[in-house]
């Protein structure tokens, strides 16, 4: 993670899943402690883990849903 600017970090970031970002994270907590980047991290790593819980808890509702609709639609 060393000598990355802004925009290659951002890059990098969006092309990493969570546990690959969480890694970065505990990477900077135990290496240079950066405040920027962990900053940055943080925020990446909580809007991926927060669309994944928002994923897992929308999956039966969605799925009752389309359940619902197709029974509508028999009708």
């Amino acid at each position: 993670m060393k000598n990355l600017s802004w925009r290659s970090l951002n890059e990098k970031l969006t092309k990493l899943n969570e546990k690959e970002v969480l890694d970065l994270l505990n990477s900077e907590i135990d290496g240079e402690q950066r405040i920027s980047v962990l900053s940055r991290l943080h925020q990446r790593y909580t809007i991926l883990r927060a669309n994944r819980e928002r994923a897992e808890i929308l999956k039966k509702p969605l799925a009752l849903q389309a359940k619902i609709e197709k029974l509508k639609k028999a009708k």
